[in-house]
């Protein structure tokens, strides 16, 4: 017997031994990937890091050097209306002399890095807090000409219309919005305090590790001897990703996504490339001042995954970004195959393939010219349509080629557009009626939107909510037909909302989201809740503070990581006055008083009001923001205080909560004023859903103003028990027992 207890412990002891060398020496799996370089890729991936060096993705932001810079430095002044610029060389250096005629002030500026190489070649200089600007002129490597760079970022981004001829571009700061896609391990490097930046990156390019991930676990694996030869035994995150095999066409789409997609940054590029935009950003693919068509096109150079991402291609068809593109050894544009070539469609629609001109009723036409036509975007260069649609020439002949462009006019300028529509009726059919209607209602949205549009002009809330809910309408018109409810308020656009906020779209459900969040009403919170576990990161967030709005309080596991979630919004990129509204909302709700009074601070400290104030959600959040450090100030005694909170509350909200009316009503009755206090807690008591807390307090608290309040405290102190568990109404259980203790 004792021998076996001795055998028993040799073991013990040995297996803690093992374990003890196990934990000195993790195996790759267990240690996290950093970024390494192409260069080190190339060791081994010689053929592929050549192929990829011949794409624009190695030129997107690199050093200026003798091989790299293309355009002609050579002294010659390029005149402009409302400047003269001369690039020209100096002690090996580029630079570009800008003067200014109407007042701008002058400079010399040396390029400190230079923007691509395949169409065209942007130059950057140093600012003085470290940023980069962008120069205002920019080289055609196809033209071999200068051009002018506020009309080729017009042309990115689809602004053509709204960028004026005087449009400075060394106003344009690189590193805020561009930056993080145009490098590999980018971090903006901002310093809030002192205004300046220090930005880094690994990489000036889209390199090998921001599609297949960070390579330095996969390189140690290879260089301690672990490879068999066939890959086997690979273990992420020594196992990188092969964008085509291990992602399917939606993982495809969010990755290339997170560049070439139209959205607002809420987070820096993560270094996994299985975490998409969606987890990143939030989709601006709704009608707005620029980069739209009215029937949902884009009308720039990039951000195409918007519209691929609502082709019935990609949403029935399962095409992916790289069933088309090929990212070595692609042809031009990274194609897998000449840009005409009928292959990229036949490779799927075998039918059409199989005998073309029955399907086309033309010779010579392809299937890009028909569905992905290349459309002016400006005045610079083309780019294919990637929503793959059919021409629609009765569309254009409704509301104008500018609002509506078709593939059919392209070639048949001299016929005009009626016979043109004729054409496509007869052998194809009428335009789709709900197409029709959903181009109709952003056309009249936009007459709408027009400075001194009539009042007659206002679109009935129940087309906005028809075609938000049609499931069928591409995301574009939907999108835009939530954006244009948020500002309704009624019954009937906040039920759309509710609704909206269980829809599969992630687009759909940040931006009912967004308006519940405009609109706080506490209706929403047991459909705002389930969203505290949504897929998207930024709804999670967006989440919890729409629920903070509508009353939220208390801690909840979901809760807490949403809250972590918005505090990992700091990381690696330039942090903006709403993201620190959002920590300081959520701070508030999961009671950590402190860290809510900090974050304010903070937010005030660092806000501009004079540009604030055209910033409708800032400004509201900051109305909430004063209104909670107000009940803060009341609950410590500091009354008077509190008063000026609340007031700079009412003066910022617009729409005055029942909440800031309550706080109010304590503050003034602590200060001896209790004809307003009396007031304003009837005020709460009208305005508040019968039998709620908010009511049975407003109740209460006017009856003992008055005298003996027995019936109407013991009718507050069930409710408060009964809802003293529901985060849902947390806001009011905090003021209902505040008031049961007094």
């Amino acid at each position: 017997m004792a021998r076996h207890v001795q055998l028993l412990l040799l073991l013990f002891v040995v297996l803690l031994v093992a374990a003890w060398f196990l934990a000195r020496e993790p195996g790759p799996g267990a240690l996290s990937a950093t970024f390494v370089s192409s260069e080190s890729c190339r060791r081994c991936h010689e053929p592929q890091f050549a192929t990829w060096r011949g794409t624009a993705h190695a030129d997107s932001l690199r050093d200026p050097s003798e091989e790299v810079i293309v355009g002609r430095f050579d002294g010659t002044p390029v005149d402009y209306h409302f400047y003269t610029a001369t690039p020209y060389r100096k002690d090996g250096d580029w630079y570009m002399r800008i003067e200014g005629k109407d007042g701008r002030p002058p400079g010399d500026h040396k390029v400190a890095q230079v923007v691509g190489k395949s169409f065209e070649q942007t130059y950057l200089f140093m600012g003085e807090n470290g940023e980069w600007r962008v120069l205002p002129l920019s080289w055609s490597v196809e033209r071999q000409q200068w051009d002018h760079t506020h009309l080729i970022l017009a042309d990115i981004s689809g602004s053509r219309g709204t960028v004026t001829e005087d449009f400075d571009a060394r106003m344009v700061v690189f590193n805020q919005g561009c930056g993080q896609c145009h490098a590999t391990g980018y971090d903006v490097g901002f310093d809030q305090k002192t205004g300046k930046y220090e930005s880094t990156f690994l990489e000036g390019a889209v390199a090998c590790e921001s599609c297949h991930g960070p390579g330095s676990v996969h390189v140690q694996w290879h260089e301690a001897g672990r490879d068999t030869g066939t890959g086997s035994g690979y273990e992420r995150p020594a196992q990188l990703i092969h964008p085509r095999k291990d992602l399917d066409a939606r993982r495809q789409l969010e990755a290339c996504g997170r560049c070439h997609f139209l959205h607002e940054w809420r987070y820096a590029i993560a270094h996994d490339p299985h975490v998409g935009y969606e987890d990143i950003a939030t989709s601006l693919n709704f009608d707005q001042r620029r980069g739209f068509h009215a029937d949902g096109k884009i009308a720039g150079l990039n951000y195409h995954g918007t519209t691929q991402s609502q082709s019935a291609c990609f949403l029935k068809g399962g095409m992916g970004c790289l069933d088309c593109h090929k990212l070595h050894g692609g042809k031009p544009w990274a194609l897998r195959w000449p840009e005409k070539s009928d292959a990229q469609c036949t490779q799927c629609h075998t039918e059409v393939g199989a005998d073309p001109a029955a399907h086309t009723h033309h010779k010579q036409a392809r299937c890009v010219d028909c569905h992905m036509p290349r459309f002016l975007t400006g005045i610079l260069y083309f780019m294919r349509d990637h929503m793959i649609t059919n021409p629609e020439p009765e569309l254009t002949e409704l509301h104008g080629v500018e609002n509506v462009p078709n593939a059919c006019s392209v070639c048949h300028v001299e016929e005009g557009i009626a016979w043109v529509r004729e054409q496509r009726q007869e052998l194809w059919g009428p335009t789709p009626p709900r197409l029709k209607r959903d181009v109709g209602l952003m056309m009249d949205l936009r007459r709408e939107r027009a400075p001194g549009a009539p009042p007659e002009d206002v679109v009935a809330t129940d087309r906005l909510i028809e075609v938000a809910l049609d499931r069928e309408s591409r995301s574009f018109f939907r999108n835009t037909a939530v954006v244009a409810l948020t500002s309704r308020g009624t019954a009937a656009a906040r039920a759309t909302m509710i609704e909206l906020l269980g829809d599969p779209s992630s687009a759909l459900r940040s931006l009912a989201l967004h308006a519940v969040s405009m609109d706080p009403y506490p209706e929403a919170g047991p459909a705002l809740r389930p969203l505290l576990n949504d897929e998207s990161r930024p709804n999670r967030v967006d989440a919890a503070e729409a629920l903070a709005l509508t009353g939220w309080r208390g801690r909840t596991p979901e809760y807490e990581r949403a809250y972590r979630d918005a505090l990992l919004s700091r990381e690696r990129q330039q942090v903006y006055q709403r993201d620190r509204v959002k920590m300081a909302l959520l701070a508030d709700a999961t009671r950590r008083p402190e860290e809510m009074l900090r974050l304010f601070d903070e937010l005030l400290l660092f806000t501009d009001w004079d540009s604030a104030r055209g910033d409708k959600v800032l400004i509201s959040r900051m109305a909430a923001l004063y209104q909670r450090r107000g009940r803060l100030r009341i609950e410590a005694g500091k009354f008077e205080e509190a008063m000026q909170d609340l007031t700079q509350a009412a003066r910022l909200g617009g729409k005055q909560s029942l909440w800031l009316w309550s706080d109010s009503a304590e503050a003034l009755y602590a200060l001896q004023r209790r004809q307003e206090a009396l007031a304003n807690w009837s005020y709460v008591q009208e305005g508040a859903p019968r039998g709620s807390l908010a009511q049975l307090l407003a109740t209460y608290r006017i009856a003992h103003m008055r005298g003996p309040a027995a019936v109407e405290r013991a009718a507050l102190e069930r409710a408060q028990e009964r809802e003293a568990g529901n985060p849902l109404v947390g806001e009011w259980v905090r003021r209902a027992r505040r008031a049961l203790q007094r």
